[in-house]
């Protein structure tokens, strides 16, 4: 992973051109399709705006396309449509898909990061994210479980619960200064205890390869 380029920066000027200012901001970024949980995040959001315990208005930013199946089946335009049904479509934004020094800007101008993944084998975009210093809320699946702590840099969230996902984003948003600061630093340290070696090892099982074949390599060599 770039920790140069994914790292803690001053994200006013962006949030003033997407006229975000006093606004709090979830992200989702990754593919818009189902295995993602785009739809689990909506409902959530929407869940959000009833909870008398979020008292600054919120936004939720989309970041990232379809795949091919999704494109097949206009997951966009589902996800845009549920948007309105839920009366949330004003404060949903779709970004489409960012380059990656527009994606680090994006990570740090939000409060938080969700990735309510059906299953993820590593998890980067929690990572990615946690580089820039934003806390994480994801789904305890995978690699996730791994990248997460839960409770220090962010929450790991159990079942698919939309309402589930509400209370975490809410205990995020919600906190004092000092806490938001303090899980934002606890949240850069996690990624910076990620080595080389150890992602490599979370990312080999990805490609069917087992963890630990790099330090079997080096010793081969």
């Amino acid at each position: 992973m770039d920790l140069v380029r994914f790292q803690p920066r001053d994200p006013d000027r962006l949030r003033r051109k997407l006229k975000l200012a006093g606004r709090r901001v979830v992200l989702f970024a990754g593919r818009l399709e189902p295995l993602k949980g785009p739809d689990t995040l909506l409902d959530a959001f929407a869940a959000l705006q009833q909870r008398e315990d979020v008292n600054e208005p919120v936004q939720l930013l989309f970041v990232g396309d379809v795949s091919s199946d999704g494109a097949q089946v206009d997951q966009r335009g589902e996800l845009e449509g549920r948007s309105r049904a839920l009366g949330v479509r004003d404060q949903v934004c779709f970004l489409g898909a960012q380059p990656q020094d527009r994606l680090a800007l994006l990570y740090c101008l939000a409060d938080v990061v969700v990735m309510p993944s059906h299953s993820e084998s590593f998890g980067l975009v929690a990572l990615e994210a946690q580089a820039c210093g934003t806390p994480v809320i994801a789904a305890s699946v995978g690699g996730l479980r791994d990248v997460v702590a839960d409770g220090r840099t962010g929450y790991l969230v159990e079942g698919r619960d939309p309402g589930a996902y509400a209370t975490a984003i809410a205990k995020v948003i919600s906190q004092t200064p000092e806490a938001q600061a303090s899980m934002r630093r606890a949240a850069l340290r996690r990624a910076r205890s990620f080595t080389w070696d150890r992602t490599v090892d979370l990312l080999l099982p990805e490609y069917g390869l087992p963890a630990g074949l790099a330090d079997v390599a080096d010793r081969e060599a």
